[in-house]
């Protein structure tokens, strides 16, 4: 019996949805640590993190609004269970004391910041299919920039807000210095970003479900 094959439309899309889980999963345990960039600062996940929309924007563009709002379903799936194994990894007991107290110091904060990604993650990505969609559906697709870049810097800002006060609110000392710098970042990131929708995109694998 011959065995079911994907066409290369799916294929990619797998893909994409696998990227998008990985680095979305990654991202949040590398934010533990807060970076220093030319007195910038910023979570160590953040450049993964604007990957993540990057992605979910070359799925929506060609797949659909549809297949956007179930990567971004499997991805807060995905953060769950991560969320879950650390907190269980950090109850089982060690055998050296002074290692399992680093272990705990350091998985502690990322279960945190875990947390304040969850609720960000949630509202931010879903944020940005609505606006990517409703600006694709209002410039009859043109201007691609338009939608790419609007729809994720304005989630991203949401984001921002959400996830800095969650995971590090009483731990960083001026949090609204680091939301601030979070925000140029994040712009910045995803300005950086069109040239690599535009490549992405350029040709249609599929046949996109546009909803109202």
């Amino acid at each position: 019996m011959k065995g079911h094959s994907f066409s290369s439309g799916q294929q990619r899309l797998i893909l994409l949805n696998t990227i998008f889980t990985t680095v979305l999963v990654v991202s949040n345990f590398l934010s533990a640590k807060v970076a220093n960039l030319w007195g910038f600062l910023f979570p160590a996940g953040t450049i993964g993190y604007a990957i993540t929309f990057l992605v979910t924007d070359i799925i929506s563009e060609q797949y659909g609004k549809e297949e956007s709002q179930k990567a971004v379903f499997r991805g807060a799936i995905a953060l769950v269970i991560s969320f879950a194994l650390a907190k269980i990894a950090i109850l089982l007991p060690g055998q050296a004391q002074g290692a399992d107290d680093a272990y705990r110091s350091i998985f502690d904060s990322a279960t945190r910041v875990m947390a304040g990604s969850v609720c960000g993650y949630l509202a931010s990505q879903s944020l940005d299919i609505v606006i990517f969609h409703r600006i694709k559906k209002a410039t009859n697709g043109k201007y691609k920039f338009l939608r790419n870049n609007v729809g994720t810097i304005t989630s991203q800002i949401v984001d921002t807000v959400i996830f800095s006060f969650v995971a590090f609110y009483g731990l960083v000392p001026n949090i609204w210095s680091l939301i601030l710098d979070l925000i140029i970042a994040k712009t910045i990131l995803a300005i950086l970003d069109t040239p690599f929708f535009y490549l992405f995109t350029r040709r249609p694998v599929a046949k996109e479900n546009e909803e109202a």
